[in-house]
């Protein structure tokens, strides 16, 4: 987390404890990697504020909403620092992963995870970050493809790095592992599991 943003847009009201902050990367982050600008961001925290008082969803909690599986992947994906909880980033990543609808669009959903600084490429390291999540995603539904996930991001990169700049675009991601026939046979169940769930934060 890095500094709290300053108050702004109503978002002030929100920043009453040090576990309830939301820093100003967080914020900068959802609104160049979501659909919300900064009002309607703050917007969709007062009513996470209300909901989730303690500053975060629990997994007892994503489970009445998404039932055990989803949760678990879910979980697996985002909760990387094994908290127990989602704070308001990872949920509204969460959000974003149950609202894509197409393979093609939860392949975008996990290379802008890591597109940290919406610059629309990462590096070889970087796709090491989005093939470990896709699997941890696989493995929580009790479903992980062979081989070390580090080892297949090397060979898709390698393989699609077509110019050899030592990145990748969105599209050259997502068509890379399109061509992926285990991978994709992996994801395609998980993006059956997800599509049968919808979970929104306003009634």
């Amino acid at each position: 987390m890095g500094s709290v943003i300053q108050p702004a847009c109503g978002l002030d009201e929100f920043f009453i404890s040090e576990d309830e902050r939301v820093s100003e990367e967080d914020v900068e982050w959802l609104v160049n990697h979501t659909n919300y600008n900064e009002q309607e961001i703050a917007d969709i925290l007062r009513d996470f504020r209300k909901e989730y008082p303690g500053g975060g969803i629990y997994r007892h909690q994503m489970e009445q909403l998404t039932g055990n599986l989803v949760m678990n992947i879910i979980f697996s994906c985002l909760d990387t620092d094994a908290n127990g909880y989602l704070d308001f980033k990872e949920f509204n990543q969460a959000l974003q992963l149950l609202s894509a609808k197409t393979k093609e669009d939860k392949l975008t959903w996990a290379f802008k995870i890591y597109d940290a600084d919406n610059s629309g490429k990462i590096d070889q390291k970087e796709m090491a970050s989005v093939m470990e999540s896709l699997y941890n995603m696989m493995e929580g539904m009790g479903a992980r493809p062979s081989g070390n996930p580090k080892v297949r991001a090397k060979d898709i990169f390698t393989e699609i790095d077509s110019n050899n700049d030592g990145s990748l675009t969105e599209d050259e991601f997502v068509q890379g592992c399109l061509q992926d026939r285990e991978l994709m046979d992996h994801l395609e169940k998980l993006f059956e599991v997800l599509l049968d769930v919808r979970v929104n934060l306003h009634p």
